[in-house]
């Protein structure tokens, strides 16, 4: 029941991620007519994702490299596998909009 619960309240950041990263950018993109220092910004928050996603491959290269000269077994389910990849990709939404956010004050 608590893993449930827990993993409702995941899906729900998650999701309140993603449709902010949405609205943000919209949003700020009629603001600033998509000038040039937005499109530095957007390029800048495109960065954090690209290293977003290059970590998080070499945490699964590292753990398929100990799995695969590991003695003993690892089990997972497939729900919980799927689950697990469905919030690592949905995270970068949520990244994507803190990037954003943050490069905007600072730039």
């Amino acid at each position: 029941m608590i893993y449930k619960s827990v993993m409702i309240v995941v899906m729900f950041v998650l999701g309140v991620g993603l449709f902010g990263n949405v609205f943000y950018k919209a949003s700020k993109s009629l603001k600033y007519k998509n000038d040039e220092r937005w499109q530095l910004i957007q390029n800048k928050a495109n960065q954090a994702i690209y290293w977003y996603q290059g970590l998080i491959t070499i945490v699964f290269s590292i753990i398929l490299a100990v799995d695969l000269f590991n003695p003993f077994q690892i089990s997972l389910s497939v729900s919980n596998a799927i689950l697990s990849a469905f919030m690592l990709l949905f995270l970068q939404h949520g990244i994507e909009l803190i990037s954003l956010i943050y490069f905007d004050k600072k730039l």
